[in-house]
C-alpha cells in the first residue's frame, strides 16, 4: 500500500487552504518554469510529483511501504519504491503471530528492521512506520550525520550578541577596552577584565609605563640621571655614588662616538684646599657653547642672555622656580641651581654611548670607573683625574700626597653644626623614602659639605635636594622645604617647593569644586596641605571671602585716590 507525503522544494513554504501540504511560491524548479496545471516529476526526488497551481507549486511524494522480505529478494529497478520478488515459503504460524522477513514474531513484539523503520506485531499483522527525511534549511557544511540517526540534522544556530550598540557573531572575541576581553557564546556576552599585578618591582634604571594597546604597565628603560652636589659628590647614570675633590675642569658627560653634546664642569676650592665644589658648567651643543654660572647667570657663546632663550633646532633655556633648565631637541635635560647642584638627564637612546665622570650608562655601576684612557680604576681620585680637560694652570691647587683633614676634626662646633643641619635626613620628613633609597650616602655627603661650609652658606641643602630628587624618581614625593632650613625664597607666603606641583592648583575660586586635572605634575611651588592659593599667597579656604572683600576695598580705595589726583 502506497501513501502520499508532502514534499517541498523551497525554504519557506506557505500553507494552502483545503490541502494538507504547503505550497512554494512560483512554478520554477531547477531553473525550469512550468505552466499552470502542468504536472511533472520533481527533478530533485524521483518519488515526488509536482503540480503548478496558479503560480504556486504543490508537491507530494510516495511513502514506500516496509517490505516483508529479506534484502536479497528486493527489486528496485526503474521504480520509486522497491518490491519483493520471487516465491514465499509456507510457515505454520502460531495464533496471532506475525511473519516478517522470513521470521515469526509473537504478538505485541516491536522490532527495528533498519534505522529509519519501526514495526510492531499486532494480532497477526505487522504494522510498520518509516521516517521520511524532509528538506533541511541549512548549508551542507552545517549538516550533522550520525550512525544511529535515520536523517541528517542541522547544527543548532548560534545566536548573535549585542554589545555596546554593535552585533557580534557567535564565537567572536573582541576587546571592549584595553583591559577587557569579551566573547559571544550563543547570544550571551562574557567579559574578562585583565588583572595587573600589584607592587611590581622594576629593575634599576627602569620604570613602569603604560604602553599603547596594553592594559598593564611594563618595565621600560627610564631616563638616566647623573647628579653633582656638594663638595662635590657624584651619582653616576647607573647609581654609583662617589666623591672626587679635583679642582680643575673635567668632562662630566659626553657621547663617546657621535659628539652630540658635551657637559664640562669647573671645580674650585671651597673653604679649605682639601675640598672642592662645582663653580660653573659648560655645555657644548653643535657650535653653541652654553655657560651656566653662579647666581643663575647664563651665557651663550660668551654673551649674557636673559631667560627664556631659544636656539631653534638645538635647545631652549628656561628659568625654573629655583634653577636654570636647559632642554635640548634630542631629549637631554640639564638642571643647574646657580650654586653647585647639577643634574644631567639623558634618554634611553643614549644607553651604552656615554663617557665621563657620570659613567657609561649601561645599568651596571660596577664598571663606572672607566677612565678616559680605557682603563678601569678602583680609586675615585685616580679615575676623576683622567677626565681632566684644559691646561693645568687653571687648576686652583696641586695634588698633594694626601687630602687634608676635614675642619670638623678640629672643631666641635663645626661637627655640632653639621649634625644639626643634616639630621633632617633621618627624621620624619624623609622616613617613608628610606626603604626605597638608601639615605646613608647622602647623610655622609651632607656632613662632609657642612664641615667645609662657610658660615653664611646652607651647604646641607644640596644633599637634601639630591636625596629628595631621587625619592621623587622612585615615586615618593617628599615635602621637606617647609621645614624652613632650605626654603625657597621664590615661593609665595605659605607655599613650599615640591618636585611634583600640580599645574591646576586649588584656589579660592575652585576649592569647593571637584579638581580634575589631566596635566602631569612638575617641579614648582605648591601651597601646603590645607591651604589654597589667593593671588600670591596661600591661605585657609575659610578666609577666602574675607580676602576677596579686603581686595575689593583696596581696589576701590586706590581708584578714589586716582580720581582726586
Amino acid at each position: 500500500m502506497f501513501t502520499k507525503k508532502c514534499h517541498v522544494t523551497c525554504l519557506y513554504p506557505a500553507p494552502l487552504p483545503g490541502h494538507c501540504c504547503p505550497v512554494c511560491k512560483g512554478c520554477t524548479v531547477a531553473n525550469k518554469t512550468y505552466k499552470n496545471g502542468e504536472t511533472f516529476p520533481s527533478p530533485v526526488d524521483p518519488c515526488a510529483t509536482c503540480t503548478c497551481r496558479e503560480g504556486s507549486l504543490l508537491c507530494q511524494k510516495e511513502a514506500c511501504p516496509v517490505l516483508n522480505c529479506p534484502e536479497r529478494y528486493v527489486d528496485a529497478a526503474d521504480q520509486c519504491c522497491p518490491v519483493c520478488r520471487g516465491s514465499r515459503k509456507v510457515f505454520d504460524l502460531r495464533m496471532r503471530a506475525c511473519l516478517f522477513n522470513n521470521r515469526v514474531y509473537d504478538n505485541n513484539t516491536s522490532i527495528a528492521p533498519d534505522k529509519c523503520t519501526t514495526c510492531a506485531c499486532l494480532d497477526g499483522t505487522m504494522h510498520c512506520e518509516r521516517e521520511v527525511c524532509g528538506r533541511l534549511e541549512c548549508a551542507p557544511e552545517d549538516l550533522i550525520h550520525k550512525s544511529r540517526w535515520c536523517c541528517a540534522r542541522c547544527k543548532k544556530r548560534k545566536r548573535q550578541c549585542k554589545f555596546g550598540g554593535a552585533k557580534y557573531a557567535h564565537g567572536l572575541v573582541w576587546r571592549s577596552d584595553v583591559c577587557t576581553n569579551c566573547h559571544c557564546d550563543n547570544g550571551v556576552v562574557g567579559c574578562h577584565v585583565e588583572q595587573c599585578g600589584n607592587n611590581v618591582e622594576c629593575p634599576k634604571n627602569t620604570k613602569l609605563k603604560y604602553m599603547d594597546g596594553k592594559c598593564c604597565p611594563q618595565c621600560v628603560d627610564d631616563d638616566a640621571v647623573c647628579a653633582v652636589f656638594g663638595d662635590p659628590h657624584y651619582r653616576s647614570f647607573d647609581g654609583r655614588i662617589f666623591n672626587f675633590q679635583g679642582t680643575c675642569s673635567y668632562v662630566l658627560a659626553e657621547t663617546c662616538i657621535e659628539r652630540n653634546f658635551s657637559v664640562r664642569v669647573r671645580n674650585d676650592a671651597r673653604l679649605s684646599n682639601g675640598f672642592a665644589w662645582t663653580k660653573s658648567v659648560r655645555v657644548n651643543i653643535g657650535r653653541a657653547k652654553i655657560y651656566l654660572l653662579q647666581k643663575r647667570l647664563v651665557k651663550v657663546n660668551r654673551k649674557r642672555v636673559l631667560l627664556p632663550f631659544e636656539r631653534k633646532g638645538l635647545f631652549v633655556l628656561m628659568q625654573g622656580s629655583h634653577s636654570v633648565i636647559l632642554k635640548t631637541t634630542f631629549g637631554v635635560k640639564i638642571i643647574w641651581d646657580g650654586d653647585s647642584y647639577l643634574e644631567v638627564i639623558v634618554p634611553p637612546a643614549f644607553k651604552n654611548k656615554m663617557c665621563g665622570l657620570c659613567g657609561n650608562y649601561n645599568n651596571d655601576e660596577s664598571d663606572d670607573f672607566l677612565g678616559r684612557d680605557g682603563r678601569s680604576y678602583f680609586d675615585s681620585e685616580d679615575f676623576g683625574r683622567t677626565w681632566r680637560v684644559g691646561p693645568r694652570s687653571r687648576c686652583r691647587r696641586k695634588k698633594t700626597g694626601r687630602l687634608p683633614d676635614s675642619p670638623c676634626t678640629r672643631s666641635k662646633s663645626r661637627r655640632r653644626r653639621a649634625r644639626q643641619a643634616c639630621r633632617v635626613l633621618h627624621q620624619k620628613a624623609f622616613a617613608h623614602c628610606h626603604d626605597k633609597v638608601d639615605v646613608e650616602p647622602y647623610y655622609r655627603s651632607c656632613i662632609t659639605d657642612m664641615c667645609d661650609c662657610p658660615r653664611w652658606k646652607r651647604c646641607s641643602c644640596e644633599s637634601l635636594t639630591a636625596y629628595s630628587r631621587q625619592c621623587h624618581r622612585v615615586g615618593i614625593d617628599v615635602r621637606w622645604r617647609q621645614l624652613g632650613h632650605c626654603s625657597d625664597p621664590l615661593c609665595a607666603e605659605g607655599a613650599e617647593w615640591t618636585e611634583c606641583a600640580s599645574p591646576c592648583p586649588v584656589t579660592c575660586n575652585n576649592w569647593n569644586k571637584p579638581n580634575i586635572c589631566s596635566k602631569p605634575c612638575r617641579p614648582g611651588c605648591a601651597c601646603a596641605p590645607g591651604l589654597v592659593r589667593f593671588r600670591k599667597a596661600c591661605i585657609p579656604p575659610e578666609d577666602c571671602e574675607k580676602a576677596k572683600r579686603d581686595r575689593r576695598k583696596k581696589r576701590r580705595k586706590n581708584r578714589g585716590r586716582t580720581r582726586r589726583i
